[in-house]
């Protein structure tokens, strides 16, 4: 969608990512038992939540391609540690039950820069339509599908979203692999010096 590479092509970040979070939610949902605080930040409990949430982080490599991949690595790991901790810290205010199992953070934080920044255009039959309504509708279904416990973790990842793109603190400028050359699958996952972590509007 939205044009570009075809599949994860040029995006090992979130490649990765995919892979982790479908093997640790399979194995999670295998087990039938509470998930960790490790596991909890990649892993789904549900067959549902895995499906709408791989669909909304497979369009992660849309911002990947235009931040580069040091800078979504540093960005994924951010939303999701800070998203995480927002929505414990909500939770606790609201006497509310524990924030669900998931990468809840990392999926709606990166709306945010995909609202701003993605071209909401995909060519079909030689036309140009609209396919972020069918984003935003996935997005919809995912935060309801666990109600309060799942509506807590997806608001406190749109608030992590705001927050990198805002670069409070300089969270949205970090990078992964400092000076080096940091590679995945042979890609250089390099960003320069120069790129934010999300494209200015």
């Amino acid at each position: 969608m939205n044009g570009g590479a075809p599949g994860l092509a040029g995006a090992p970040v979130t490649k990765a990512i995919l892979v982790a979070v479908g093997a640790s939610s399979l194995l999670a949902q295998a087990r039938r038992g509470p998930v960790g605080a490790a596991a909890a930040l990649v892993s789904f409990t549900s067959p549902v939540e895995l499906a709408l949430g791989a669909a909304l982080l497979y369009h992660g490599r849309l911002l990947e391609r235009t931040t580069g991949s040091s800078a979504y690595a540093a960005g994924a790991a951010v939303a999701s540690v800070v998203g995480r901790a927002l929505a414990a810290l909500a939770a606790r205010a609201l006497g509310a039950a524990p924030p669900a199992a998931g990468p809840y953070a990392l999926a709606f934080a990166n709306l945010v820069p995909y609202v701003c920044d993605i071209p909401p255009v995909t060519t079909l039959a030689g036309g140009r339509v609209s396919d972020k309504a069918w984003v935003y509708g996935v997005a919809v279904q995912l935060a309801a599908c666990g109600g309060r416990a799942a509506a807590l973790p997806a608001a406190a990842g749109l608030v992590a979203g705001l927050l990198l793109r805002a670069d409070v603190g300089g969270l949205g400028s970090l990078r992964v692999g400092g000076g080096g050359v940091g590679g995945v699958g042979g890609v250089d996952t390099r960003a320069r010096a120069d790129t934010p972590l999300v494209p200015p509007s």
